[in-house]
């Protein structure tokens, strides 16, 4: 993954569309081709593999490596975004959900162990992608929501997938939702001034329960199961609230920490072997 990039410049004002939607494409093109693998419209060989999913990926690592090329790191952190969501925490949020719509888990049928752990494995993923956020984004802490929406936008869009059987076109449809929601909200983050970038991200959060309430795929309480299975998913779902809130704040702590690093590192390299052993 990239390393921690230097503070970008003062921006001289809005992007144009064009450069907007050139920003958006790592997101948008994700939700294209996954709505289009979970459409099921392109014949494609019976191998028993993932094919749509593997060209959803083969197609992010190239993007990856172009970004790397022209020396795009905000490009290459949401192409990086979008293959960590679409190869690890969709996979994880995805048995999870299927899990908590086993009949009858709850604690005391000693059926939730293995809900328990997987949703404590997700939240630990989650966490790590979420302090990688923050490292990436020390040049421009106030897009940081921007990047990390997202992965906070895939938690409520794969537990709201309806069915017990969540496969590979339930999955797909859910990142296409989830992508074409969070690259509209970097297009118009691009258009819009510093401070206005964390409130887009929190309406187009808010915007996505309203889409899938519509849709009738809002992630509901079951009400034939114990507490546990309930319990898990809204932990879930405050924790992608409360990562994209906080993400521009660990940003900002992460440039302050590298700043208090740099600051400190000169000295303790000029130091010679006779200073060494001096405290």
């Amino acid at each position: 993954m990239p390393s921690r990039p230097r503070r970008a410049p003062e921006s001289a004002g809005p992007a144009g569309a064009a450069s907007a939607l050139a920003a958006a494409a790592p997101l948008l093109v994700t939700a294209l081709l996954a709505a289009i693998g979970a459409s099921g419209v392109l014949p494609l060989p019976e191998t028993g593999l993932p094919i749509p999913t593997l060209v959803v990926v083969a197609v992010q690592i190239v993007g990856i490596v172009l970004a790397r090329e022209l020396d795009l790191d905000r490009w290459r952190r949401l192409w990086w975004m979008a293959l960590a969501g679409t190869a690890m925490l969709l996979p994880s949020l995805a048995l999870q959900a299927a899990l908590s719509r086993t009949p009858f888990v709850s604690w005391s049928s000693g059926s939730a162990g293995a809900l328990v752990w997987v949703t404590l494995g997700t939240l630990v993923l989650i966490g790590g992608m979420w302090v990688w956020t923050a490292t990436v984004s020390t040049d421009q802490p106030e897009r940081a929501a921007l990047v990390w929406l997202p992965a906070a936008l895939l938690v409520p869009a794969v537990l709201g997938s309806p069915g017990t059987d969540l496969g590979e076109p339930a999955g797909l449809l859910a990142l296409a939702i989830a992508f074409a929601l969070a690259g509209a909200a970097v297009l118009l983050g691009e258009l819009s001034p510093p401070t206005a970038l964390l409130p887009i991200a929190v309406v187009t959060f808010v915007a996505e329960l309203a889409l899938l309430l519509v849709l009738g795929r809002l992630p509901a309480l079951a009400t034939d199961q114990g507490r546990v299975v309930p319990a898990l998913g809204v932990l879930l779902l405050l924790a992608a609230v409360a990562t994209l809130v906080a993400a521009p704040l660990a940003a900002l702590a992460a440039r302050r920490f590298g700043d208090l690093v740099d600051e400190v590192t000169p000295v303790y390299r000029g130091r010679g072997p006779r200073d060494a052993g001096r405290r």
